[in-house]
């Protein structure tokens, strides 16, 4: 009798390690989650009036919306979930895409639309509520990612695939940068680093995401059973960490 694609991918792939990476998976939304919302919390009371610590709003309101969003939805995007939480899920994914696609031609042509400053006006910023380039970026990849997280074949299962690697590698050449001679890496700037906090927040969706396309995509070995998939999952992050050392 035939097997389905999904059992199949499932059939290959080690309970256990499935069973880890979901709560380590949850660990990282989490945080995230708490990012975005003290970050717009700390905007808001700006907004009234009230002063806080500069390093509370080093974060853009409209990039903590996207991370806050991105989180959601892949926490709703995960395996089980129903078709409604799906549907759910890439509304949220079209809605960082927006964010993203907006920022980014803010950025190309030197306009304001208008949606960086609808929660904070962000007054004392040459660049309000604008989020910085490498952000807007990962942003929209991943936003693709999230729109086909759990793309099993076809063309959006090579996109998703794609888009997932090109955002981690984003996000690495970023953390590179401050590694490794970044000037001001803690000033935010449509020309400079994004934030520290958007940052940590990007890595931790990336990783996420990538997580949820090795149970659907390409890089199944990376959960599955088998001498193979255990020398891969010890091998990754030696590779992963190499050009850094």
């Amino acid at each position: 009798m035939a097997t389905n694609h999904s059992t199949a991918t499932f059939d290959r792939s080690d309970p256990i390690v499935l069973d880890h990476l979901a709560k380590l998976q949850r660990g990282c939304l989490g945080i995230v989650i708490l990012i975005a919302m003290c970050t717009l919390g700390a905007w808001i009371l700006s907004a009234m009036g009230i002063t806080l610590p500069s390093a509370w709003t080093m974060m853009k309101v409209n990039t903590a919306v996207a991370a806050l969003a991105s989180a959601i939805s892949l926490t709703l995007s995960q395996p089980h979930r129903s078709r409604r939480s799906l549907i759910l899920s890439r509304v949220l994914a079209s809605v960082v895409a927006i964010i993203a696609v907006a920022s980014l031609v803010e950025h190309k042509f030197g306009i304001k639309l208008g949606v960086d400053t609808l929660i904070a006006p962000d007054r004392l910023s040459p660049h309000p509520g604008l989020m910085s380039p490498q952000s807007g970026s990962s942003f929209l990849m991943l936003a693709v990612v999230l729109f086909w997280v759990r793309a099993q074949k076809g063309t959006a299962r090579h996109i998703a695939d794609l888009f997932a690697t090109g955002s981690s590698f984003l996000v690495l050449v970023v953390i590179a940068g401050y590694i490794f001679g970044a000037t001001s890496p803690f000033r935010v700037a449509a020309s400079n680093w994004t934030s520290p906090q958007a940052l940590l927040s990007l890595a931790l969706l990336s990783f996420v995401a990538f997580g949820h396309r090795a149970e659907y995509g390409a890089f199944s070995v990376l959960v599955g059973t088998g001498i193979g998939s255990r020398i891969a999952r010890v091998l990754t992050p030696i590779l992963l960490a190499l050009p850094f050392l």
